[in-house]
């Protein structure tokens, strides 16, 4: 249950590979269920605090079992960045919270790079996949970066459609920055 406690009414809302990415780093993961999380935000209107409504709905749930875990195809899934569902999101804050956004995705950036000079890459893709979900999205030059960055850390994990799917979308949002050119190139 303490699970909810660690999602944002955001995450439940429009970023739900965050929810289940939260959810997965759990040890309670095995209980985790996006739709508990999904409806438990939908019945939220007047009833309090996100994470105890989340928390009830776990309660009154049916939980998946062992053989219901995140298949092998799906793990990805964890990662996309949905473009649209962010331009909507941004559309509803204001300068200063996207503005502490960005600094947020820079802290985790960091994070992210001290995980890869570890040899941490589990860690490292967590946190340049967060970053990119609060990155405002007219920060492309921090956008490539980070992109270029999980291109980098899906390499080490051997993963290289991956590695080339980032690599090629740090390209597209700035052409000049040339690391994820030679990247995509290995």
């Amino acid at each position: 249950v303490k699970i909810y406690d660690k999602l944002s009414l955001h995450d439940c809302l429009t970023d739900k590979p965050s929810a289940r990415t939260t959810m997965a780093s759990s040890p309670e993961s095995e209980y985790a269920d996006i739709k508990s999380c999904t409806s438990a935000v939908e019945g939220l209107a007047g009833r309090g605090d996100s994470s105890k409504v989340c928390k009830e709905e776990l309660q009154s749930t049916e939980h998946p079992t062992d053989s219901e875990n995140v298949e092998d195809g799906e793990e990805e899934d964890l990662y996309i960045i949905d473009e649209e569902e962010l331009e909507q999101f941004e559309k509803t804050i204001d300068e200063e919270e996207r503005k502490s956004n960005k600094e947020r995705a820079l802290k985790l950036k960091a994070e992210g790079n001290e995980s890869f000079k570890t040899g941490q890459y589990a860690d490292a893709m967590e946190s340049y996949t967060e970053a990119l979900r609060i990155c405002p999205l007219s920060s492309l030059a921090e956008r490539s970066i980070l992109y270029s960055n999980r291109g980098a850390t899906w390499a080490r994990l051997e993963k290289k459609k991956l590695a080339i799917k980032d690599c090629t979308k740090a390209i597209e949002l700035n052409p000049s920055y040339v690391k994820p050119i030679l990247k995509r190139a290995q």
